[in-house]
């Protein structure tokens, strides 16, 4: 659904417009922009995606490996 809603965005957005960052500046299709934009989007994402799950398994690693040092040594 999302895949389609993006297709339409950018045949919907067919003009140039100007593009100003840092001391970049030139002209580029609206669509081309904002294929970009959702691209960089979707690999932001990933990556936080990728981090939570990272720390996550280290939380929950550190928490085993306490758990099982405090029953070897007799306490809970």
């Amino acid at each position: 659904m999302a895949a389609v809603a993006a297709a339409l965005l950018i045949v919907q957005n067919g003009h140039s417009t100007g593009v100003e960052w840092l001391w970049f500046d030139f002209e580029m299709p609206q669509w081309l922009l904002l294929a970009i934009t959702l691209v960089i989007g979707a690999i932001v994402w990933e990556a936080a995606k990728l981090a939570w799950h990272r720390a996550r398994t280290r939380a929950s690693d550190r928490h085993q490996t306490l758990s099982t040092a405090r029953r070897r040594l007799g306490r809970s």
